[in-house]
């Protein structure tokens, strides 16, 4: 493939069920589950993740994404962080309130490491709500490491009823932490959300207002907005960038939320992607994934 017809490619990995937070609107299934049955990643597989990446680095620009439940709730995810750090660039979701000044030092020194900190509200009462008790003032903290250690940070916040009012804010407090941009997500009434959805749900004419609000102020303040989520003209998610996602018993699929399993993770890339690109080229939906119901 010629070079400049390389396309970004994400490769997601959930290397844990586990979460330190209990937010309203998370859209995991397992999340009803007893916290005793939330599984995490062996380490045996992450090599496996790891050659994974390298594969589709031969013909994508690949970025890899650590997920759960939340990144840091694994309890060796700064060694798999560095591991898969060695393959592609990483990414790192959390909620950011257990980043510490060693582990910041210990991501800046890979040079290809960033945060993504999940951050659903400016105003720490709201935030409290929506993650089930968080604290706001140490994922402040824990961005403000990141950014002195030159760690690229970026904000992503789930929009409902409760806090779409916040882009604003949420833009110029992205914008006070050196955050490079922010992603605002549509809510999913899935997992823990589903109990939510009456007090949580907007439509989709409302999230376009709250961005339209986002996207001003981010570009009057210098900072970038995307948005994610049920968006008109995307048919089937086959407009989005390309992305697998790995589970944490290794499986690779398509989408985390659907039943879409292409194999295990120590199956021949090649296989994976040519099973991958025979469904983004059939017209079929993805069961269960919120973007294919438009």
């Amino acid at each position: 493939m010629p070079e400049d017809a390389r396309k970004s490619f994400t490769l997601w990995v959930e290397i844990t069920e586990a979460c330190q937070y209990k937010c309203r609107f998370c859209y995991n299934e397992w999340r009803s589950s007893p916290a005793r049955l939330h599984r995490s990643m062996s380490l045996a597989v992450v090599p496996e993740v790891a050659a994974l990446a390298r594969r589709l680095s031969e013909e994508f620009e690949v970025s890899v994404v650590l997920a759960g439940g939340d990144a840091s709730a694994h309890p060796h995810f700064v060694d798999i962080a560095t591991t898969l750090a060695a393959s592609a660039p990483v990414v790192i979701v959390t909620h950011g309130a257990d980043i510490a000044p060693a582990m910041a030092d210990r991501f800046a020194a890979l040079g290809n490491v960033a945060l993504q900190f999940s951050v659903p509200s400016h105003d720490e009462e709201r935030y409290r709500f929506l993650t089930g008790g968080g604290r706001l003032d140490r994922v402040i903290e824990g961005a403000l490491y990141a950014s002195s250690a030159a760690i690229p940070l970026s904000i992503s916040a789930v929009l409902t009823k409760v806090n779409v009012d916040d882009t604003g804010p949420m833009v110029h407090l992205a914008r006070e932490l050196e955050a490079d941009y922010v992603i605002f997500n549509r809510f999913l009434p899935s997992g823990r959300g589903v109990h939510y959805e009456e007090q949580f749900a907007i439509s989709q004419e409302v999230f376009a207002e709250a961005l339209d609000e986002a996207v001003a102020v981010g570009r009057a303040r210098g900072l970038k907005v995307y948005a994610s989520g049920a968006l008109p003209g995307v048919r089937n998610r086959k407009v989005a960038s390309p992305k697998m996602t790995v589970s944490v018993d290794g499986k690779v699929s398509i989408c985390s939320s659907a039943a879409s399993i292409l194999g295990p993770v120590q199956e021949d890339g090649d296989s994976l992607l040519g099973k991958y690109y025979a469904f983004w080229n059939s017209t079929d939906r993805l069961a269960g994934c919120f973007c294919s119901t438009l």
